[in-house]
């Protein structure tokens, strides 16, 4: 079933709602003396600002997207720093794993440009990158009960992962999209689960009212259809929208001379497609309701 991930985070928010949970945006820093992005327009010209810390990074593959865009920011792109003072900033930035490969690089000019590459080649790798956010999404862990703060950080960490996919250009639609809402669904707890299920529209009501009749027509023996039952009326598992429908579609095709019927090959196997006369034979149907429950009460009343 596609399902987009802003439905499944708008129906989530919706159900946080309806715990009465209330999330507060954190603009009330201006209590603990930080001054909120709003205001910095009618700062005074006389008011000094807090001095900016570099940010650190001990080595964790998902901080370095953050620490390379702040550090590059005030330290690597800034031309009033020579190579020498940009190295002591860096290595004063460094802990951990990330240190260590470049701890045992003198300070000089020249010797910058070689510990910001060691630390390029080392963490920038975009395949390792791409693969830690997926794997890092994958092991969220689930919810066992109902819990409006457990659905709530799902949520968020969900995004999370999403968005750094995204800074990295691989961004979730197609296929991915519903494979992420799938992952994300299996993480809910049973209730919470069920409630979705109950919210969540109808796929659609375009489905077979009664069994097709296809003994007149001669289709073929030989290929491996993608429901060998087609013709039987069943309810439909998944719709699959335009983004990837004919991504699954390949280019061999059967049309049956004697219907409007065309065969269509797909990664999932032949799919048929098109009009038949059997298709338009009328259908009835005829619904019966008994209630016994006067004759069951007759009956007594007889005996008494």
């Amino acid at each position: 079933m596609e399902i987009r991930l802003e439905k499944v985070e708008v129906r989530l928010k919706t159900f946080l709602h309806k715990l009465n949970v209330k999330c507060f945006v954190k603009s009330t820093e201006n209590e603990q003396g930080k001054i909120s992005v709003d205001n910095c327009s009618k700062i005074a010209p006389d008011v000094k600002l807090p001095k900016l810390s570099l940010p650190t990074f001990t080595g964790n593959v998902y901080e370095w997207i953050t620490f390379n865009d702040l550090f590059k920011a005030a330290v690597h792109n800034n031309d009033n720093l020579s190579k020498g003072q940009k190295l002591q900033y860096l290595l004063s930035a460094l802990k951990g794993d990330a240190l260590r490969v470049v701890k045992s690089i003198p300070v000089s000019d020249q010797n910058y440009e070689v510990a910001w590459s060691l630390l390029e080649e080392r963490f920038s790798n975009h395949r390792e990158q791409v693969f830690a956010h997926i794997k890092r999404f994958m092991s969220i862990p689930p919810i066992h009960s109902e819990s409006a703060s457990a659905l709530l950080n799902l949520v968020d960490f969900t995004f999370k992962c999403t968005r750094a996919l995204e800074i990295l250009e691989h961004k979730i639609d197609g296929f991915a999209e519903i494979m992420f809402a799938y992952v994300l669904l299996q993480k809910l707890d049973a209730s919470t689960k069920l409630w979705f299920e109950r919210e969540f529209d109808n796929i659609t009501d375009l489905t077979l009212s009664k069994q097709l009749d296809v003994k007149k027509i001669c289709f073929p023996t030989n290929i491996c259809y993608a429901d060998p039952n087609f013709y039987r009326p069943t309810k439909i598992d998944a719709l699959l929208g335009a983004d990837i429908f004919y991504l699954l579609l390949k280019p061999n095709q059967i049309k049956l001379q004697e219907e409007s019927i065309v065969l269509h090959e797909t990664v999932f196997g032949w799919v048929v497609s098109g009009s038949t006369n059997l298709s338009k034979q009328k259908s009835y149907h005829c619904g019966l309701v008994n209630n016994f429950e006067d004759l069951d009460n007759q009956l007594a009343n007889f005996w008494e």
